[in-house]
């Protein structure tokens, strides 16, 4: 496990996304993969996210929103960070109603089965955000005529 601490960076202008840049000796130490799979705690809380890589080679972690406010930080603030690789398989799970969905479209299964992990979270995560049921059902119907 690797520990260090890192300052909170938001950048100007590019929306609302926040992150921690790794030391170089950590990421070194972490591994060679452009995107490398973590898991491990920011501020206190557990993470599980995949190291990106910056301008000239140096890697950095998002820190999502949910997390931040969960431990009550902010950009600016310097929290302590604790990674190491995460062996795991990354799987998204789709929600019952989208797949009894897919599975009255066997091509829209196969097609759903063969994203990255990335996109079906992506689809996943627009569905489990509606309010309503009728907004769940017409995401749900219009996800399979998407995918």
């Amino acid at each position: 496990m690797e520990r260090f601490e890192a300052r909170l960076v938001r950048p100007e202008g590019t929306g609302t996304w926040t992150y921690v840049d790794l030391p170089g000796d950590v990421s070194a130490r972490l591994g060679k993969p452009a995107r490398l799979p973590v898991r491990g705690t920011v501020a206190g809380r557990p993470v599980r996210s995949t190291l990106m890589v910056g301008a000239g080679g140096s890697r950095y972690l998002v820190v999502p929103r949910e997390l931040r406010d969960a431990a009550g930080v902010v950009p600016g603030d310097v929290v302590a960070v604790e990674l190491e690789p995460d062996p795991e398989p990354r799987t998204v799970e789709a929600p019952p109603d989208l797949r009894e969905a897919l599975e009255r479209s066997p091509g829209a299964a196969a097609a759903f089965a063969r994203l990255a992990n990335s996109h079906r979270k992506a689809y996943v995560d627009w569905i489990e955000e509606a309010k309503r049921p009728e907004t769940r059902e017409r995401r749900v119907a219009k996800a399979v005529e998407m995918i």
